[in-house]
């Protein structure tokens, strides 16, 4: 789909989308942190309830098995102790956002609505309208 700019006056419906398109530009960031921060409280919650299972029936299955597989168990074990942790780890980063990330973020949002606002000022008195 190619816009093209046409003559028509800008109207009220056209701003009010406009707004729209703004809020949600901003909002956005807040939103995706906001459902990490909740994979990342179900991903503790389940690796708490895993891990009590495993603590509370664990030891008694694995005594049970050939050495062999006692090792193969082990090592299954920690590889998923390691995963539950990065997974954790990761929603988390999600959820809050690293310092560099998060103003780099807000910057980019910022400067770019600035030269939007610089570009309007400098540009026609009458705004454009894209079909």
């Amino acid at each position: 789909m190619k816009l093209k700019a046409v003559d028509k006056p800008v109207t009220s419906e056209d701003r009010e989308w406009q707004a729209r398109a703004r809020q949600l530009t901003l909002n956005s960031l807040y939103d995706i942190r906001a459902v990490a921060g909740r994979w990342a409280a179900t991903i503790g919650s389940l690796t708490g309830v895993l891990s009590l299972v495993a603590l509370a029936a664990g030891p008694r299955t694995v005594d049970q098995l050939q050495l062999g597989w006692r090792i193969a168990v082990g090592v299954l074990v920690l590889i998923a102790i390691l995963a539950a942790a990065w997974a954790t780890w990761a929603a988390a980063d999600a959820a809050q956002g690293r310092v560099l990330t998060t103003l780099s973020t807000y910057a980019r949002i910022r400067d770019d609505f600035r030269a939007r606002r610089h570009a309007r000022g400098s540009g026609s008195a009458r705004p454009r309208r894209w079909s």
